[in-house]
């Protein structure tokens, strides 16, 4: 983030009574001495149902743990650091613009929303309106997605407020906002929640939401206290023009300024006719002149005055001519494969004495250079090729003893192909066999992925959908290698499979054609104890015809002896860390089951579901190029676990650090945030992007990162929780707790413990009601077929668990009460 050069003028924050009155409004004014935030998490537009009623407010954890208060009694202040100059021409607000970014900066407030709060009401779909801003600029409202795309939240897909906010489920979400220009904006906000089963309506009080933008506290002036120079070189030669800005610490209409040079440090300050404003213009004409600038108030007083600064002259005095070489890039000619080394070298002609160089990269030839950081400064630059630097261009530079460029090389461009086994492209036709024909409920379907002509790769993922228009879903419990085998169930028929093949980076080759499962029950011409019950009726022997007829019923289902909670999405405050009565807890607050519900860590297993994985992680991010992420911002369909700290506000041990000390599974787990504008930020102290490591919140803070989980498997992280207090330097710790996700398939073993779920089912029934058997031995709880799902391979706890996480948790009361029955009550 940078400071501007120069200053501009605007007006002071104006009370709030004065912006109300700008704004128009014939809602409730503001409070005459609001709560002022300028810092911190809040969630602004807070919705919840309270007594029957849809109650807006805001909610923020500075003062407190959830404090809650009336819109207009809050300012909430965007501070001068949040100006940045350098937003990217895709990101909304380009080029400038005062920026909270998606992740929580300490020193800037942190608005979000919540609307967990209706939770459990049944309107658990909400619009949060944004009917009107007034203010002197534009206010911008998105998200980042994935790696740093910008992606709107608002209903109509723009970017810009006002609009309307939509979150179906219960969630508690934040945002990037950029605000174009400094003063004072107001936002009219009224929530509208609906029951999604009737389709009733809730709708919330109005509120008024102000913002303070740059540099003021509400209705004060303010006065800048020292003045700093811009724009000095580390050196001039002789004749050189020196151009200076003088920057006030706070923006201030105050704009007569007085520029003052001497000779040397002994001599008198003499002023520099001219000059009344920000800018100095001069020539460099003696070594050691010394600058400084003055501000002057409406009484020409001096309020403000710099440091001086010193011109320093280097002609290079050796009295030779300038260096004349030419630079020139060898070791990139041809092409290389992902993988290979990339020897690069800078070749001077004819050879200096010089040695220093720059390394510089830009992705083609209309984009900017950036500095190789990691190239070092010598005259070779050594490098990994991966697939997607192809078509990259690369620069030397080399310095001089006074770091002043003095040959720059033509760029050369990277050429990087993959040949798979290095005789040209893999090129095969992949078909899948196994699918013809039809199946019957219960027969074993295994499918086997055929490569014409044949090929060294043996690396396979299945993929299924319910029908030609739906989306492909990763059928992760198939495996990688070229069979898929399953058992066929009626409620399967019609779906499509189809197998792709990948080669060792990772990356499709070959996708087969889909093939159609066909699942026919032909009541009782393949079963056992087929045709129909005989019924006697008075002294004959009459045929009754069996129906077949929809019923719920309750089954038992085996759930795992450690686990009693299984979450796959939703809201987890994964580390929730509270201080009382001078101890520490560590423990899991989720927002799936109810709002703020808390468990031990060890009775809940996390469910990252197939979904999660993705095969286009981009080189430069933790975990690239594959792996099963669960994003920085909230996917409704996936967990989205963070942490939580607000629980010790109040208690002086204040300054959190959880330790994760042991990471257990198959693969890597990955945690990091990303910056302002995409790229990857470590969040672990010693900047690691690897679990095990250590988070540390200096203060009570609520946060979410992106995590990636490089295997598929069960994995268990062990964690404990420190506190300190920053004033006295005592501590607490929180006892060891144990956390475990289980990534792509659920656990295969089954436990001896049992819960009941309701399912429907198809039974027999006559047409006066009686049970009957139906042709075949079709329908029935708990028989072949009953669990159903393509993914499914008739492991029971696959089924049961599976059922509750997919399904049951996705509406709140009914997860509630489901939950109580089948685990019994909350912990």
């Amino acid at each position: 983030m940078t400071t501007r050069s120069s200053p501009r003028r605007r007006k002071a924050v104006a009370v709030l009574a004065a912006v109300m009155l700008a704004a128009g409004t014939a809602t409730a004014a503001h409070a005459a001495d609001p709560l002022i935030l300028d810092h911190g998490h809040i969630d602004t537009f807070h919705v919840a149902v309270e007594d029957g009623e849809l109650v807006l407010s805001l909610a923020e954890d500075v003062t407190g743990s959830h404090v809650r208060h009336q819109p207009e009694d809050v300012l909430l202040r965007v501070k001068e650091e949040a100006w940045t100059e350098q937003i990217p021409s895709q990101f909304p607000g380009s080029p400038a613009g005062y920026v909270l970014p998606l992740t929580q900066d300490r020193n800037l407030i942190w608005p979000g929303w919540d609307t967990n709060g209706v939770a459990g009401s049944g309107y658990t779909d909400v619009s949060i309106d944004i009917t009107d801003v007034n203010g002197p600029g534009d206010i911008h409202l998105y998200t980042l997605t994935g790696f740093g795309t910008p992606t709107s939240l608002l209903q109509d897909g723009g970017f810009q407020l006002p609009g309307t906010i939509r979150e179906a489920r219960p969630a508690h979400t934040h945002a990037q906002w950029t605000f174009s220009a400094a003063g004072e904006y107001t936002l009219q906000v009224r929530a509208t929640a609906t029951d999604p089963d009737t389709g009733a309506t809730l709708t919330s009080n109005p509120g008024t939401y102000a913002f303070s933008v740059g540099d003021g506290a509400a209705g004060q002036p303010q006065i800048p206290s020292s003045l700093a120079i811009h724009g000095l070189a580390d050196h001039y030669h002789t004749g050189d023009t020196v151009s200076l800005t003088a920057v006030p610490d706070v923006a201030t209409d105050l704009d007569h300024y007085h520029w003052y040079t001497r000779d040397n440090a002994a001599d008198s300050w003499s002023v520099v006719p001219g000059l009344g404003g920000a800018e100095f213009t001069g020539t460099a004409d003696h070594d050691g002149r010394q600058i400084k600038a003055a501000l002057f108030g409406d009484d020409h007083a001096v309020v403000a005055e710099s440091e001086p600064v010193t011109v320093h002259i280097d002609d290079h005095g050796d009295g030779e001519e300038p260096i004349g070489t030419v630079l020139t890039v060898t070791g990139a000619e041809g092409h290389f494969h992902p993988g290979d080394t990339v020897e690069l070298t800078a070749v001077q002609q004819p050879a200096t004495d010089l040695d220093h160089y720059h390394w510089f990269t830009r992705p083609d030839a209309d984009a900017t250079w950036s500095l190789a950081g990691d190239a070092g400064t010598t005259d070779t630059y050594t490098f990994t090729a991966q697939a997607d630097i192809d078509g990259y261009q690369v620069q030397a530079r080399l310095y001089d003893d006074h770091h002043d460029t003095v040959a720059t090389s033509e760029p050369v461009t990277l050429h990087i192909q993959d040949h798979g086994d290095g005789e040209g492209p893999v090129d095969t036709v992949l078909t899948v066999t196994g699918a013809e024909g039809h199946f019957h409920p219960g027969d074993t379907v295994e499918l086997t992925a055929v490569q014409q002509p044949a090929t060294d790769l043996g690396h396979y993922h299945w993929f299924t959908r319910p029908d030609a228009d739906a989306t492909w879903s990763l059928a992760g419990d198939a495996g990688t290698t070229d069979t898929y085998t399953f058992t066929a169930q009626a409620d399967i028929d019609g779906y499509q499979v189809q197998a792709r093949l990948y080669d060792d980076h990772h990356d499709t080759v070959a996708t087969s054609e889909p093939v159609t499962l066909h699942i026919q029950d032909h009541s009782g011409d393949h079963g056992t104890g087929g045709g129909t019950t005989g019924t006697v009726i008075g002294n004959t022997s009459e045929p009754r015809l069996c129906l077949p007829q929809e019923q719920e019923v309750e089954r038992e289902v085996p759930v795992t002896e450690d686990f009693s909670l299984v979450l796959d999405h939703g809201h987890i405050d994964l580390f929730n860390v509270t201080a009382d009565g001078g101890s520490l807890t560590l423990d899991l607050k989720e927002d799936v089951t109810g709002s703020h519900e808390r468990h031990a860590p060890d009775e809940v297993l996390l469910h990252v579901k197939p979904e999660a994985y993705t095969d286009a992680i981009p080189d430069g991010y933790p975990g690239a190029p594959a792996g099963y992420l669960l994003p920085l911002t909230q996917n409704p369909d996936l967990i989205w676990p963070g942490w939580d700290t607000n629980g010790v506000a109040g208690s002086g041990y204040t300054d959190v650090t959880i330790d994760i000390t042991d990471v257990d599974g198959p693969g890597d787990v990955y945690l990091y945030t990303t910056s302002t504008f995409g790229a990857a930020v470590p969040v672990l102290e010693g900047g690691g992007f690897e679990l095990p490591g250590s988070v540390r919140e200096q203060s009570p803070a609520h946060t979410h990162a992106q995590w990636t989980f490089s295997e598929p498997g069960q994995y268990t992280l062990t964690a404990r929780a420190t506190a300190t207090d920053p004033a006295g330097g005592g501590s607490i710790t929180s006892g060891e707790e144990t956390y475990t996700f289980a990534v792509d398939t659920l656990p295969e073993a089954a436990a001896s413990a049992t819960g009941t779920i309701t399912e429907t089912v198809v039974v027999g029934r006559t047409a006066d009601g009686e049970e009957c058997d139906l042709p075949g031995g079709a329908g029935g709880a708990g028989g072949d077929g009953a669990n159903g799902g393509l993914a499914s391979t008739g492991t029971p706890y696959v089924a049961g668990i599976a059922v509750l996480g997919a399904s049951l948790l996705a509406g709140g009361a009914a997860t509630t009460a489901l939950r109580r029955r089948f685990f019994g009550p909350a912990v």
